[in-house]
């Protein structure tokens, strides 16, 4: 627990010493952009059972899927690069 000037943060809340009002103070916003998709239903699920395994949100998940998904990707298009100087 934290003092600050007459407040108390417990958790990423304020809450007066008084305990008149309390503020939740949310996550930071990330830079980021929406992305809506529809998925099949058996996939979404295997999201969230991944997710609830985890303990990650979807958006985490979903993220370190991508990035993964493009290194495999780069790195293959850099072996064909590769293989195609050869010839």
């Amino acid at each position: 627990m934290k003092q600050v000037a007459n407040n108390v943060i417990i958790n990423a809340a304020i809450i007066d010493e008084k305990e008149e009002e309390v503020w939740v103070m949310g996550r930071p916003k990330k830079n980021g952009t929406y992305l809506n998709v529809r998925i099949e239903t058996s996939i979404y699920q295997r999201l969230e059972n991944l997710c609830d395994d985890a303990g990650q949100t979807k958006t985490v998940a979903v993220e370190r899927a991508l990035l993964a998904y493009f290194e495999d990707y780069e790195e293959q298009q850099r072996e064909l690069k590769k293989l195609r100087n050869e010839k």
